[in-house]
């Protein structure tokens, strides 16, 4: 055998596809070969048969094997059955092939290839299309606040200095909402943006400003967000007479703790 055919027997070898002929004619050819072309043989093969690297990174569902063996335990008995014209019950045994036809076996080669490819080029596209509905949400959010409050409120609150932020935090991990309140000198009133902030209809929600132990100093709002995107206006001298005081927003429905809470203010 030349180096190449020892190489491609050897890679056959790794995967289970040289029948018993074949496998003793490629040990008997390897067996006489010099050692450093023994050692080149077996370099090749667990660098050939190695293919985690082709697959992708992921974790097959628990009962994917036992589907895909009763799968091919289903087909090869349906195949035995059609070929004897007559359907009998009996015991199905896998016994190893005397003889691999060639035809058959770049077949396998070539389906495994295709499937790997197929593989990872559908988690390429999986993630692609993740990214673009990612930015399109994004962009769709930016245009809707623009839309609403035009493009010179967007300018000041990305890049004036002046403009200030509180961000609120949830109280518990089960809770998806989100809120914010932006102020600047220059407006009439500061601007509390929610997102998602409800899941049930009619829920109601108010904004309080709470002292050290989260207890209710002073009411600020009463609102029903609709879903989504949500606005309101806050009256800045509310805002700035607030000092150090910190902010929380509460749910009429879900007891009497914060669903969100802010760090005190530095305004």
């Amino acid at each position: 055998m030349t180096t190449q055919e020892l190489i491609e027997m050897a890679v056959l070898d790794a995967v289970g596809l040289l029948d018993e002929g074949e496998r003793k004619a490629f040990d008997a050819a390897l067996a006489v070969a010099p050692r450093e072309l023994q050692a080149h043989v077996r370099r090749e093969q667990l660098r050939l048969s190695d293919l985690d690297l082709l697959l992708p990174d992921v974790r097959p569902p628990a009962g994917l094997r036992t589907a895909v063996i009763e799968a091919v335990r289903e087909a090869i008995a349906r195949e035995l059955i059609e070929s004897a014209g007559r359907a009998e019950r009996s015991i199905l045994r896998l016994e190893p092939s005397k003889r691999v036809s060639p035809m058959w076996r770049a077949t396998a080669i070539g389906s495994m290839a295709a499937a790997i490819v197929l593989g990872i080029s559908t988690f390429k596209m999986s993630d692609q299309y993740r990214q673009v509905q990612q930015d399109m949400n994004k962009n769709a959010l930016l245009d809707q606040i623009t839309a609403a409050y035009g493009a010179s409120f967007v300018e000041k609150t990305l890049f004036d200095a002046r403009t200030h932020r509180v961000v609120f935090a949830p109280e518990s991990e089960s809770f998806r909402g989100q809120a914010s309140i932006w102020s600047n000198p220059d407006w009439a009133a500061a601007r509390l943006f929610c997102l998602n902030l409800t899941e049930q209809e009619g829920e109601e929600f108010k904004l309080a400003v709470i002292d050290s132990e989260g207890r209710v100093v002073r009411e600020l709002l009463t609102f029903s967000p609709r879903g989504g995107l949500d606005t309101l206006e806050v009256p800045s001298g509310q805002i700035d007479s607030l000092g150090s005081a910190r902010l929380a927003v509460f749910s009429t429905q879900r007891g009497e703790a914060a669903v969100l809470s802010a760090k005190p203010l530095e305004m």
